[in-house]
């Protein structure tokens, strides 16, 4: 026995409904993407004047309303989803940078020269990686506000500086493959230790960093718990931190969460197509011998 679903139609100078016929490609749309976010693909306009679903959905009923992007307009303006894709773009930027900037240089002093605690150094990475990081965030939070950092960019950027233990292993294992004649043959050349990393060791690590800043996007743009900490100023949100502005303690808007929620998923689908050769050869670099 199916729980209790009960249908209102508002018969006022409604649109007429759309119940039946065959629609295989909205069946299928709907069965990958769920209700709400099916009738957004489909830019049909859910309204909870015309339909009232208690229980268990069941196959959505359609309205022939008027298509257009009304949600997505509201997503973008009054939801502030310009100002989060703004902010997400420079803790991006900065974050991804930075971090690239200091895994590969631990990745290239770890493996290229030998020294005492350098396993222990490996170790601690480790180590950290498997501490869950809210252990560590009243620390955190104080050492952030006493920099009177809290409530500006710089202070997730700094969190997002450091270098993870993924990142640090992955350029270990391209390292390996790199011959250490080459280094050689740049000091005979007269190359300092940063300039054969800059000039000769970091363009070979391109597959890697690839993988690494596909990794580390993903990662800073579906983050919600940083930015919604330590960045809580409405002209600081994120576009996860955006999206919960259509939550509220009375009403949920789903129509135009789910119409933000396609907006954001649009760069991210962009950014894996165009560098998804890369990603592929990164992530299986170091696994052949």
């Amino acid at each position: 026995s199916h729980p209790d679903i009960s249908i209102r139609f508002i018969q006022n100078n409604q649109n007429k409904l759309y119940t039946s016929g065959n629609h295989n490609l909205k069946d299928i749309i709907y069965t990958i993407f769920g209700r709400e976010i099916a009738a957004n693909l489909l830019r049909v306009e859910w309204q909870e004047e015309i339909l009232q679903i208690r229980g268990f959905a069941g196959k959505p009923v359609i309205a022939r309303n008027n298509r257009n992007f009304e949600n997505y307009y509201i997503a973008l303006t009054k939801g502030k989803m310009l100002t989060g894709f703004f902010n997400t773009f420079i803790l991006i930027l900065a974050g991804v940078s930075g971090s690239i900037f200091i895994g590969s240089m631990v990745a290239y002093v770890i493996n290229r020269f030998n020294f005492k605690g350098k396993k222990l150094i490996l170790f601690m990475y480790l180590f950290v990686s498997i501490i869950p990081m809210e252990v560590s965030q009243v620390s955190t939070f104080k050492i952030i506000a006493s920099l009177g950092l809290y409530n500006t960019r710089l202070a997730p950027i700094l969190l997002y500086l450091g270098a993870d233990v993924l990142m640090v292993y992955l350029y270990l294992q391209v390292l390996e493959k790199i011959p250490r004649e080459i280094d050689k043959a740049a000091m005979l050349e007269g190359a300092s230790y940063f300039q054969i990393y800059r000039k000769v060791i970091f363009p070979l690590l391109k597959p890697a960093t690839a993988s690494i800043i596909m990794l580390k996007v993903i990662s800073i743009y579906n983050d919600f718990y940083i930015p919604h900490l330590y960045m809580p100023g409405e002209h600081l949100n994120t576009i996860s931190t955006a999206l919960f502005n259509f939550m509220g303690p009375h009403r949920i808007e789903w129509n135009v969460i789910n119409a933000a929620i396609i907006l954001s998923l649009i760069p991210m689908l962009v950014f894996f197509l165009i560098l998804q050769k890369q990603i592929y050869t990164g992530l299986t670099a170091g696994s052949i011998k």
